[in-house]
């Protein structure tokens, strides 16, 4: 129960490829797979949301672009009544009722760089300039020395 988000505001920096596919905020199951994550991939943003309790089925659905450099916000809440909801820069974007299937399990927020690839000459650069977690269950911690400043503008930093 109870009402939960992550909202960040972020920077997809240098990538191996135009294309090269970056997971950049989860709800991921201690028990079981992640309910949705949030990848950016060809100056797009995708919601990848689990439809069943499963883990197996998932809708793609896009939520917004960005151009290079360009910074964007981004929510992620779950409301007490079941409700998932992701946000791009402030707009509602998805509304999934997830209650019914996904309410058994015990989950946290992750936010990061998680690069989609094995291949050992893949990268990518994601910069995370504000990040703020909440639940009204209990308390959150998080810990990063990760962050981007605000006025950071190159990909200088070891910031992934």
């Amino acid at each position: 129960g109870g009402y939960h988000y992550v909202d960040g505001k972020y920077r997809i920096g240098k990538l191996d490829s135009s294309s090269r596919k970056v997971v950049i905020q989860q709800i991921h199951a201690y028990d079981g797979p992640p309910l949705i994550k949030v990848q950016a991939e060809s100056n797009k943003i995708y919601a990848l949301i689990k439809t069943d309790s499963s883990g197996d089925n998932e809708d793609k659905v896009q939520v917004g672009s960005f151009d290079d450099d360009e910074k964007f916000t981004l929510k992620t809440t779950v409301t007490k009544n079941g409700n998932l909801k992701v946000y791009f820069n402030g707009d509602l974007i998805v509304t999934y009722a997830v209650g019914s299937y996904w309410g058994d399990y015990k989950n946290y927020f992750k936010a990061g760089n998680y690069l989609q690839s094995s291949s050992s000459s893949a990268y990518a650069r994601v910069h995370i300039y504000a990040l703020t977690v909440y639940t009204s269950s209990s308390n959150c911690e998080y810990t990063s020395s990760s962050f981007t400043s605000d006025d950071e503008s190159t990909d200088s930093t070891n910031n992934t």
